[in-house]
């Protein structure tokens, strides 16, 4: 009966330190407002990964840019026109895939430890597609400088576009990670 106490003593002062931890005033506040919107972390996940799908797939056309570019050579502006779309079209894939997935978890439905599977699955997966797609992108962007005709704006452009593409690529890994963080962290 003792340890059966401390366990429960336990489990009362994590949750206490929880709640302690939440601002005290955003539920009434959230209530007081009418904002009945408030997400989980798993629904952020869900509308952050279907959000990058289709904007992958709405910048799929933009390739139209590397064949009407005159700083490529009509061969180059092909292979890279196609190389852009391959890329563009298997990110969108893989993103609504992580969407699909991340919206198949049920936490009313499902035990947590099935909840914590999955989740940890598309994170790993989430992180393998960066780890895969880092490389494509450094060769992709490497190819282009050494490919051009050496045009000072199209190169200025290539480094201001890859500097812009690191900080918000890094804000959205560090957003996405949070998320995975706040559903691990619920089930110590």
């Amino acid at each position: 009966m003792n340890n059966t106490d401390n366990f429960l003593s336990e489990d009362w002062q994590k949750l206490s330190k929880r709640i302690s931890g939440l601002t005290p005033d955003k539920t009434l506040q959230d209530i007081s407002s009418g904002n009945f919107r408030r997400q989980t972390a798993l629904q952020r996940l869900a509308g952050r990964y279907r959000r990058f799908s289709i904007m992958a797939l709405c910048c799929t056309p933009t390739a139209i840019v590397f064949l009407n570019s005159s700083v490529f050579t009509y061969q180059n502006r092909v292979y890279f026109f196609l190389f852009y779309i391959a890329v563009m079209l298997s990110v969108s894939a893989y993103d609504w895939w992580l969407y699909r997935k991340i919206s198949s978890i049920s936490v009313a439905e499902m035990p947590v430890i099935e909840v914590l599977r999955k989740a940890w699955m598309c994170r790993k997966r989430h992180l393998q597609l960066i780890a895969y797609f880092l490389p494509v992108d450094i060769l992709f962007i490497g190819l282009m400088f050494t490919l051009s005709d050496g045009n000072i704006y199209f190169l200025c452009g290539i480094i201001a576009g890859t500097v812009a593409g690191l900080v918000m690529g890094m804000k959205n890994l560090r957003s996405f990670m949070g998320d995975y963080r706040e559903i691990f962290e619920c089930n110590d």
